[in-house]
């Protein structure tokens, strides 16, 4: 699985896309997600995980907050930080559990439900 930004992506907006990777991964992923919303990890370093590899240095922290606060840049224009609250992130592993099979072909799902960048996931590298 990738993860990478887009300074003009959907509809000219800020993007960050995770892609590729296949079930596996996904399941992986889900799996931190919910350990985050369900409060046993506070902070996922989303670019750190053994099966993400990062395009150009973009790094991805996954906060769980009080409330949902979207994508913010940080210091560098490759650095992001999405805040959101528990139940936004068990909504998101449910979003994702329909890549949990591989049906082929490209599809993707738009996952950040607040402010900042689009956050996508795709199977390919396009959306």
């Amino acid at each position: 699985m990738k993860l990478e930004y887009f300074e003009n992506g959907d509809s000219g907006r800020p993007m960050l896309l995770l892609y590729g990777g296949g079930p596996d991964e996904v399941a992986l992923l889900r799996k931190a997600l919910r350990d985050m919303a369900g409060g046993r990890i506070r902070q996922l370093a989303v670019h750190n995980l053994p099966f993400v590899q990062s395009v150009d240095d973009c790094r991805l922290r996954a906060t769980l907050g009080k409330t949902d606060v979207g994508v913010v840049s940080g210091e560098a224009s490759n650095e992001f930080a999405w805040t959101l609250d528990a139940e936004s992130w068990v909504q998101i592993d449910e979003l994702l559990g329909q890549f949990n099979r591989d049906e082929g072909g490209v599809r993707f799902q738009y996952l950040n439900p607040a402010r900042g960048p689009e956050v996508i996931y795709s199977t390919e590298r396009s959306w």
